[in-house]
């Protein structure tokens, strides 16, 4: 048998321990990485419908009949609601009682209170649209240093120059557009016109046109940083244009940058081939 030096053999144990440290973190960073393509999967590809009436008859019969019986539900009293946010703005609205209600129907006492009874119910409010009016000074020179100077204080910083509307106003159209799909007619036709706002279609999408252009500074920063990190989920779909009617064989691209064990940052794009991307 060879002899090896205590020194070497030192130095295979500490290489070994090494090895087997960065083993289990490769193992938990692909654990990781599996976790995060199939959440992403299921959000790009997952059933987003509810199950049929078929699915839920087999889902039934696949479960084993139980042969303890049912206990009866217990009545705690109560609906089981839960409470409103304490986030929701509160208004408070008093109910009194009538002169009548509050002394004796025979004696004609007064009652004496003990508290209120409070109940919370939700209200909706509609969309409420005000108008801004920015009144600017406006001064004269009285001297004649720069001849008849006349001085109008600036209008505030708007995404949309010399535009009509707020960038709250115009936030506002975008999230109803893109995260809660109502198409732009839409707003214009109902929400716009039933607050007596006659704005023209033509008019809001000339200002997405124009917060996309502002934004493009944003997404080709936030581009950069994700490909300085790994690329993911590259799949093959149809899209819609305007010249055609569809175009195959596109390819989606999703960049996803990763920080402290969240994702914090993610960005789409569209090709036609990989050379676009």
């Amino acid at each position: 048998m060879e002899y090896v030096p205590k020194h070497l053999y030192d130095e295979l144990l500490v290489e070994n321990a090494q090895l087997k440290k960065c083993l289990a973190e490769q193992d938990q960073r692909i654990a990781e990485l599996e976790a995060l393509v199939a959440k992403l999967t299921k959000m790009l590809f997952g059933q987003k419908s509810e199950k049929s009436k078929k699915g839920k008859e087999k889902e039934s019969e696949s479960k084993p009949p139980s042969g303890e019986p049912k206990l009866p539900r217990k009545n705690n009293g109560g609906g089981g609601r839960k409470p409103f946010s304490p986030e929701i703005p509160r208004r408070d609205v008093r109910v009194p009682l009538s002169p009548d209600e509050c002394r004796c129907s025979l004696c004609g006492a007064e009652y004496e209170s003990m508290g209120v009874e409070v109940t919370e119910v939700l209200h909706y409010i509609p969309m409420v649209l005000e108008v801004l009016r920015f009144i600017r000074e406006r001064m004269k020179a009285t001297c004649t240093c720069h001849g008849t100077k006349i001085v109008i204080a600036e209008m505030p910083i708007r995404n949309i120059d010399k535009g009509m509307v707020t960038t709250e106003f115009i936030a506002a159209v975008l999230m109803n557009k893109y995260c809660d799909h109502l198409p732009i007619h839409r707003q214009v036709s109902r929400l716009f016109k039933s607050s007596k706002v006659e704005i023209a279609e033509s008019s809001v999408c000339r200002w997405r046109d124009q917060i996309a252009d502002q934004l493009k500074l944003v997404f080709d920063l936030m581009k950069s940083r994700i490909k300085q990190s790994y690329s993911i989920n590259t799949v093959r779909l149809k899209y819609a244009t305007q010249n055609t009617k569809w175009v195959a064989d596109a390819l989606i691209t999703m960049f996803v940058l990763k920080l402290y064990q969240t994702i914090s940052q993610a960005t789409y794009q569209v090709a036609t081939d990989r050379g676009g991307v």
